[in-house]
């Protein structure tokens, strides 16, 4: 039997693209550093605590356009009139970027766009105007990318095992096919 209903948006689309960000995770990681200065009261023991937890965590936040260092790379896009709720138990894609220059990645940036008819984009793109979705953020020990450097990699994105509207991510890649590297995020429910 056909069904003739309207599911909106009908598509979705998310994408990643590396991210230089050293100004974020030293304000996170130096906030202990300046408890001493401010309140006397020594901290600094805290720093790789903090450094530690902002690589095992989601971040969402409102990213500067001007520091996604490569387009941004769709790994993944759904029809919504046929996508199915186990589809969605597992969603493992791969996705290539390709850096605009020298520089640092101290992140990657996903974000999301869906298409309703007529051409109707809402996207939470770094480019596009700022919404409360804001972009997520996949911090990184730092690596060092040059102009056209590769970034080959996978996204896996699972349910989180402790609560049902959680996720967990994990990103594995590599820059100019060295320096494998692996990482498992978990989503909470705080912000930045």
């Amino acid at each position: 039997r056909r069904w003739d209903g309207v599911v909106l948006p009908e598509k979705a689309r998310m994408f990643i693209a590396p991210l230089t960000d050293p100004d974020e995770g030293l304000e996170r990681i130096d906030f202990w550093k300046m408890v001493k200065d401010n309140f006397h009261v020594d901290m600094s023991c805290v720093t790789e605590f903090a450094k530690a937890e902002m690589y095992k965590h989601i971040t969402v936040k409102t990213v500067d356009a001007e520091n996604v260092i490569s387009r941004g790379t769709c790994f993944l896009e759904l029809d919504l009139y046929t996508v199915k709720s186990e589809d969605l138990q597992c969603i493992k894609e791969n996705f290539m970027c390709c850096c605009y220059g020298h520089g640092r990645v101290h992140a990657f940036v996903i974000w999301f766009s869906v298409e309703f008819p007529r051409d109707v984009i809402l996207s939470t793109s770094p480019y596009d105007s700022e919404t409360h979705w804001q972009q997520t953020v996949l911090y990184i020990n730092p690596v060092d990318v040059k102009q056209d450097s590769e970034i080959r990699g996978t996204v896996t994105i699972n349910p989180s095992a402790d609560h049902h509207r959680m996720l967990d991510v994990e990103l594995a890649f590599t820059v100019d096919g060295r320096q494998a590297r692996k990482q498992v995020y978990r989503m909470n429910d705080c912000g930045p």
